[in-house]
């Protein structure tokens, strides 16, 4: 599995994940990892979380979940308790005029 960059930090979405892992203070049953393909479970684990998020919001298919992996401008970091996926949220980088942004979009932590 190969990690891809996000040139807006200068370092790459596993790299995040894994610095926020070693943070301190940080229950160590906990795992941040970047999604990089989209099996079932996963596609039903942020289902799961994104019906916290919004009530009107349709949970993503399988096909809206691989296109969001598959796409250059996203990054889709999950947390892991054991197994059981309990937080996520898309990293969105993008070009502007005046330089790149990037946004944390549908943060969601399992109640």
């Amino acid at each position: 599995m190969g990690l891809r960059t996000c040139g807006v930090i200068g370092i790459s979405a596993g790299e995040l994940a894994a610095r926020l892992n070693s943070v301190s203070g940080v229950d160590r049953s906990l795992k941040v990892e970047e999604v990089l393909e989209s099996p079932a479970e996963l596609v039903h684990g942020i289902g799961l979380l994104i019906r916290q998020l919004s009530f009107s919001a349709p949970a993503p298919t399988a096909s809206e979940v691989a296109e969001i992996v598959e796409s250059p401008a996203c990054h889709l970091l999950i947390a892991r308790e054991e197994t059981a996926i309990v937080g996520t949220l898309t990293l969105v980088v993008f070009r502007i005029p005046t330089g790149v942004r990037a946004l944390f979009e549908d943060v969601v932590v399992d109640e």
